[in-house]
């Protein structure tokens, strides 16, 4: 299992992921990218060998979601279907967020 598990492969996931790795205390294995686009994670595969890349969610220690706002609640009911609600602190932090949503591209609660 990840110790770690990031939502989403984009720029804004690799200036984390670059940040971490750069620290003594994460190396690339203790991290899975959950990125949708073979070629994204074709390039990620490149730049940091060791890292568990793939297209599917899947039990882990922590999650960070590095998606697009419109996104959001897709993405984390995907993550608690394989196992991530413990990630989030439990279901009453999902319910929390699962009452947030993407207006006018700004967030605000419901």
């Amino acid at each position: 299992m990840s110790k770690l598990q990031f939502i989403g492969g984009g720029r804004m996931a690799e200036a984390l992921l670059a940040g971490l790795l750069g620290t003594e205390e994460w190396t690339a294995t203790d991290i899975r990218v959950v990125e949708l686009s073979e070629s994204r994670r074709s390039e990620l595969a490149g730049r940091y060998p060791g890292l568990d890349l793939g297209d599917t969610p899947v039990e882990c220690d922590g999650l960070v979601l590095a998606t697009k706002p419109d996104v959001v609640l897709a993405v984390l009911a995907r993550a608690v279907a394989v196992g991530a609600s413990g990630a989030l602190g439990g279901r009453r932090d999902i319910a929390r967020l699962a009452r947030i949503h993407c207006r006018a591209g700004r967030w605000s609660p419901v």
